[in-house]
């Protein structure tokens, strides 16, 4: 038994060879850019954070990917279960079966099989920090106990920046540290089950360098738009996609962070079917300042 938690507790390493030879698990997004980019999409046993400003599509990719990921193995899906947890009140069954039918209509022209992929996703709703701690440590359970290919948590940031005040030492403390634990589980079933697990995060003022140097200090800074959660947040994601509204109500989807993938940006557009490449998108889309994806700054509408 000590044996055996020793191994546990301390795993025998893995040479590369053996990392590399092991079959990848990856969630196509059918966005095919940004698919080739990640190496086949969604990548499994990660954090992925989406990142977005208010009203841009955030809860729009996560329906269609919980509708990806429930549609059989035949549609071009995996034939999972999802668990999708939503802190804000906004998941839409509706929106999910109309997905789900504008991707492949043949197939879901029955209303069994649309009742099937409704059964397919596990929505729960948790509006407190302290209801959301207790979903994310029965995660291991849940998953056990079904056949589990995507977890959704919409939105990480929402409760947390409403319970916790970042304005005291003791509140900005305790939200850091309830940040990384809340990672640590994500973190753990995402490797343990070598599933998806994909969060939301809102946005934030922050100054960053100017790209302009003046004489006078204070000028030498901008307020940007970023993500929002700070620096110890930001290492706890693996990939980081962030979309921003873009000309004539398309979106630039971007990838700020990506062990697979350099920074890259595309242009798509939010359709029945959910979200779809803009192909006729032209030149050159920059990521970042200066090269630096941490301060990745946001274009937003400007009624918000």
């Amino acid at each position: 038994l000590r044996e055996q938690i020793d191994i546990f507790i301390a795993p025998d390493p893995q040479n590369v060879l053996s990392l590399y030879l092991s079959p990848k698990k990856h969630l196509s997004t059918r966005l095919h850019r940004l698919d080739s980019a990640l190496a086949g999409g969604i990548p499994a046993a990660s954090i992925t954070e989406i990142s977005a400003p208010p009203g841009c599509g955030k809860t729009q990719i996560c329906i269609m990917l919980s509708a990806l990921c429930s549609m059989p193995v035949d549609c071009g899906g995996q034939g999972l279960k999802v668990i999708y947890i939503d802190t804000e009140g906004a998941f839409s069954a509706h929106r999910l079966i109309e997905i789900a039918k504008s991707q492949d209509p043949a197939y879901y022209s029955s209303i069994k099989r649309t009742n099937d992929l409704a059964s397919q996703v596990l929505v729960y709703k948790d509006l407190t920090c302290l209801s959301l701690n207790k979903r994310l440590q029965s995660l291991d359970e849940l998953i056990a106990s079904y056949n589990i290919g995507l977890v959704i948590v919409d939105s990480i940031a929402s409760l947390i920046r409403k319970e916790y005040d970042v304005r005291t030492t003791r509140g900005a403390a305790d939200r850091s540290s309830m940040l990384v634990w809340q990672a640590s589980l994500l973190k753990f079933v995402a490797e343990e089950y070598n599933i998806p697990v994909v969060v939301t995060n809102q946005i934030t003022v922050k100054l960053a360098p100017s790209v302009v140097k003046r004489s006078d200090w204070s000028n030498n800074y901008q307020s940007l738009v970023v993500a929002s959660l700070g620096n110890t947040w930001s290492h706890c994601v693996t990939t980081r996609l962030v979309m921003e509204f873009w000309e004539d109500k398309r979106r630039k989807l971007s990838i700020a962070k990506s062990p697979l993938s350099a920074n890259d940006s595309m242009i798509i557009k939010l359709e029945e079917k959910g979200l779809v490449m803009d192909w006729t998108a032209t030149g050159e889309l920059s990521s970042g300042i200066e090269g630096d994806p941490t301060f990745h700054s946001l274009t937003v509408q400007s009624d918000i």
